[in-house]
């Protein structure tokens, strides 16, 4: 990625640190940067997760445990306190999982992000991310069945989250973030050649490029969901309900860091 705006982005989670008295444990480049299918105006999603001092966790005061900050309309910036974090990991948060697989990471301390990777693995509850892909992937279906217009972004997080439902189903484990991965899956070299046309549409516009579905991902779109809702009903809804392991992963993580 470009190294101007990467220091851009380190200077400003230092600033952050400073202002909200927090220490970011890591951040990591989140949306279609990370997915592999920017656009030339796609904005920087930015996403951490971060620890404040013991203090802070001792009150019964039940205190905000997110930041939002917008640094321009190019930088947007979102992270999430470390119990925050840890509650939605025991829920196989499919946001915090797709964090964890990023291959952009502006920062990280001690290598954490593959102590939150075991965990996510040992809590994975796979019904969680299948139902909220296939969700995700059904906001738009009625703009495909009425041949309507739709924007190129959102045919991909489409395409993107169905193909990550069937990951899961097929594989037993949290999807890639990559497209490029995810369609691995895809056998069929004709949607293949059709879906690398499109990229090269989407990586060549903007955000606001629209098309009319291609005919061919169309039927392949509608086929992959039919495939999974029947998949995951033959999934058990089952979770582990042990949550010593995050108690722990928790607490060590605050006293460590008050301690430097």
């Amino acid at each position: 990625m470009d190294g101007y705006v990467r220091n851009i982005i380190l200077n400003e989670l230092k600033e952050l640190e400073k202002k909200e008295n927090i220490k970011i444990l890591f951040a990591v480049e989140s949306g279609s940067r990370a997915w592999g299918f920017e656009s030339k105006d796609s904005d920087y999603d930015v996403r951490f997760v971060y620890v404040r001092p013991l203090e802070w966790y001792m009150s019964i005061s039940k205190r905000k445990n997110t930041l939002e900050v917008m640094i321009n309309e190019d930088l947007d910036f979102a992270g999430w306190d470390l119990n925050k974090a840890v509650e939605l990991l025991a829920k196989s948060n499919p946001p915090l999982g797709e964090w964890l697989n990023s291959s952009i990471v502006y920062t990280e301390k001690d290598n954490i992000i593959a102590e939150f990777d075991k965990l996510f693995d040992k809590y994975l509850r796979e019904n969680a991310l299948v139902y909220h892909y296939l969700s995700m992937a059904s906001k738009d279906m009625e703009t495909l069945r009425e041949k309507r217009e739709i924007k190129l972004k959102k045919y991909f997080y489409m395409l993107r989250s169905l193909l990550a439902s069937k990951w899961v189903m097929l594989y037993h484990e949290k999807p890639p973030i990559l497209l490029s991965e995810l369609l691995t899956l895809v056998k069929n070299e004709a949607i293949q050649r059709e879906v690398d046309k499109l990229l090269e549409i989407k990586k060549a516009g903007d955000e606001s490029t629209k098309i009319v579905g291609n005919e061919i991902i169309n039927e392949f779109i509608f086929d992959t969901k039919k495939e999974v809702e029947k998949m995951v009903k033959e999934i058990p809804n089952s979770k582990n309900t042990d949550l010593k392991f995050l108690d722990k992963f928790f607490l060590d993580k605050v006293l460590y860091y008050e301690k430097i």
